[in-house]
């Protein structure tokens, strides 16, 4: 798989799902994709401080997923999916 406006920095995975780590813009997001457990796959792009964006509806394969969380990030840029870093109170 292409992504023609970032990088891929890495990839980890196995049965239930993988992790795929993207940079662009000089800011980095995780894909993760994993298993719904009774069949379809979810979606969550979680950023450096740990804040995620997750889609409700699971996705009938990984690769739909993916794609998905994919074409997110080239719609609304990488900026949108990084928050500031939450303090704890």
């Amino acid at each position: 798989m292409v992504w023609p406006q970032g990088r891929c920095l890495g990839l980890s995975g196995g049965a239930g799902g993988f992790i795929l780590l993207l940079g662009t813009d000089g800011s980095t997001v995780t894909i993760d994709v994993y298993s719904a457990g009774k069949g379809g796959w979810l979606l969550e792009i979680v950023d450096k401080h740990w804040n995620s964006t997750c889609w409700d509806e699971p996705f009938e394969t990984a690769q739909d997923a993916l794609e998905a969380g994919i074409k997110a990030i080239e719609e609304e840029g990488i900026q949108s999916f990084i928050e500031k870093p939450v303090k704890p109170e």
